[in-house]
């Protein structure tokens, strides 16, 4: 008896992690993005830029106040690694509510990357490639990719997160 329930902790706990994924689909890379002037561009053009470097990628959203709690956390990593560029893309649903957050709290802790918008907001299943490849469960979301564009650390709530210390 006691090796089923055994058995079943552990398959629910494997079942629960998710796929680590060390490359991004082509649809993901095809989605759309904007930055704050409203210029549309795709992710993949955004990333080819950092080729050659290792890149964060911070998911997050002006509404989340986990993404805000952790801003300390990025200016500090940012701070220690100023070689790390960044990436943020945000799943606001609101354009003016991320223009005014990179203000009120970016800018507020002196966070430096590039921001993109999605204009699909987080749902899943909201037409947005890249939140469905990702499996988009909380926000923030931190990932690492290496200097060939491959994913080194697929999911991360925290920046300071021990896998992405390793990784780099």
């Amino acid at each position: 008896m006691r090796f089923w329930y055994l058995f079943l902790l552990l398959f629910m706990l494997i079942s629960c992690q998710k796929e680590m994924k060390t490359s991004f689909s082509s649809e993901a890379l095809a989605q759309k993005v904007y930055d704050a002037q409203g210029k549309e561009g795709d992710l993949g053009e955004v990333l080819e830029r950092y080729r050659g470097k290792k890149v964060i990628l911070e998911v997050w959203a002006s509404w989340c106040s986990d993404c805000r709690k952790a801003l300390p956390d990025v200016a500090k990593f940012q701070r220690e690694h100023p070689e790390i560029p960044f990436v943020f893309l945000s799943v606001d649903e609101d354009k003016e509510a991320w223009k005014s957050a990179l203000v009120t709290a970016m800018d507020r802790f002196d966070i430096k990357g590039e921001q993109y918008f999605f204009d699909t907001g987080w749902q899943k299943y909201s037409n947005n490639d890249f939140i469905d490849f990702i499996e988009l469960d909380w926000v923030p979301r931190y990932m690492l990719l290496d200097e060939n564009g491959n994913i080194s650390v697929y999911y991360s709530k925290k920046i300071l997160d021990k896998s992405i210390k390793e990784a780099l």
